[in-house]
């Protein structure tokens, strides 16, 4: 049953590509039904490469890979974007969307045109306010990567913010949907350090700090400071924008040579216990896939890997609008003519089935009509004969009916009713009675007989009334019969 569902369900691959703070990293996930499997992880320096030499390392990746019509995300890492949390007065989504491109570029030094902005709702404020999480990045490097990924022979599907998938990623791997508080998140990479709020399943605060593991290796006491000094302002500007209650919980994935000094160095800074975990060994690794054993610290590739994860479930794209639409026109020209194609292969089919259908008809047709005149008279003659049958069974099947509905009438009626008319039409199949009886029970009792009998299907009084005949008062009645009709 297994084997046979993994033979119908489709496999998809979604490889995530991150370029930034002199690192190439590419990450490929097999999906499978609901089976995610991470089977390849490329991490390459190249902070004296040029555009062209990171573009060849790309092709000669997925040259290896062998993998058809590939699903390629293009990762920006915080440091590479502006966010901001801001409240939208309104709930509306059209609104806040309307609001938040209005506002955008009041948040950056670059005018509207420079920048590519999206947002990811966090929660509602007061009654009729929206807090949402801006994330702005600049087009001039959205457009550099890009072209970078294009060079290399590939088209990209979205461009993800990091920082939200991380979210999304760890709430699930480390289980924080059901945390009442925000949860603190601190993982370092070689050149910056980022410090993510989470809190039920959203990024909700984002922060980098541009000091990485290649500084605290370069001289640890002078950074640490630093760093200690950046992350007690970055929760003081947490505190102060209100955005949610403070983490009561902190975690520092293991992404460094300084993994001990720095927890106690946070632990002290934020006033909290701060726990160490890694990620990478709650993953589904492929068997054959030995690439993690060449890299030090498997979380310094965590926001390539959880784009990757998160693909279906992150709703910001950093894609320019002019890609956007340039793709959707690629897309539907491709449609359109695949549908020019269909149409006329289908027209052609048609007309080549109804041209042999035609022919073929054609000669039967012919054939039919030769005979047809004989049998045409032949016809005639059965028809007006049948026609005569049915006219003498009818007549046969009516016969004496009449005077079994006047018997029946004979046998109810009782003995101090007089009928004075009987009427039949014919037409209605119906009978109109007219009478005097000596009282109105009499006339009811007679409804009631005749009610009961086969013939009559429906017995109503048109009318009754009361009269005096000599000393005695009489009714005189009309009754309205529907006959059943005889089979």
């Amino acid at each position: 049953m297994v084997s046979l569902f993994n033979v119908l369900v489709r496999e998809e691959n979604t490889y995530g590509i991150q370029i930034g703070g002199g690192i190439l990293r590419i990450a490929h996930l097999r999906v499978k039904g609901r089976n995610k499997e991470l089977t390849n992880i490329y991490n390459c320096d190249i902070s004296k490469a040029a555009d062209e030499e990171i573009a060849e390392k790309i092709r000669a990746f997925f040259t290896e890979e062998k993998v058809k019509n590939p699903s390629i995300i293009l990762v920006l890492s915080s440091d590479l974007v502006i966010t901001k949390n801001i409240e939208i007065p309104s709930r509306d989504p059209a609104e806040i969307s309307d609001i938040m491109n209005l506002q955008a570029s009041r948040h950056t030094p670059y005018g509207r045109e420079e920048i590519i902005v999206d947002y990811v709702t966090i929660g509602v404020h007061r009654v009729n306010y929206t807090k949402i999480l801006l994330v702005i990045a600049t087009r001039e490097i959205v457009r550099k990567h890009l072209e970078i990924v294009r060079k290399a022979g590939l088209a990209i599907d979205r461009v993800s913010f990091s920082s939200e998938a991380v979210g999304l990623f760890l709430s699930r791997i480390f289980k924080l949907y059901g945390s009442n508080f925000p949860v603190g998140i601190f993982y370092i990479d070689n050149n910056f350090s980022y410090f993510n709020i989470i809190f039920k399943g959203s990024s909700i605060f984002v922060r980098s700090i541009p000091i990485g593991d290649q500084h605290f290796q370069e001289d640890y006491t002078r950074y640490s400071n630093q760093f200690a000094e950046e992350i007690q302002k970055t929760i003081e500007v947490y505190k102060g924008e209100d955005i949610e209650g403070t983490p009561q919980r902190f975690i520092l994935l293991d992404g460094s040579s300084h993994l001990r000094e720095l927890t106690a160095l946070l632990a002290d800074t934020v006033g909290v216990a701060v726990e160490t975990a890694s990620f990478i060994d709650r993953l589904n690794v492929n068997k054959d896939f030995d690439g993690l054993s060449g890299i030090q610290y498997p979380s310094l590739l965590l926001e390539t890997i959880a784009s990757c994860y998160e693909k279906n479930s992150a709703k910001i794209d950093l894609v320019p609008e002019e890609v956007k639409l340039k793709k959707i026109f690629q897309e539907r020209s491709r449609q359109l003519i695949w549908t020019g194609f269909f149409s006329l292969s289908i027209v052609v089919l048609v007309f080549v089935f109804m041209a042999a259908k035609a022919a073929f008809k054609s000669r039967f047709l012919d054939k039919l009509n030769s005979r047809s005149l004989s049998i045409q008279q032949d016809a005639e003659k059965l028809e007006d004969e049948f026609r005569r049958i049915q006219l003498v069974k009818n007549y046969l099947s009516l016969r004496g009916y009449p005077l079994e509905v006047l018997y029946r009438i004979y046998e109810v009626i009782p003995e101090t009713v007089r009928l004075s008319e009987i009427r039949f039409n014919r037409r209605e199949n119906s009978l109109s009675i007219k009478g005097t009886a000596v009282s109105m029970t009499i006339i009811y009792v007679f409804v009631d007989s005749l009610s009961s009998e086969t013939y009559f299907k429906d017995v109503k009084t048109r009318y009754t009334t009361k009269r005096r005949e000599g000393n005695k008062e009489i009714a005189d009645f009309e009754l309205a019969i529907s006959l059943v009709k005889k089979q």
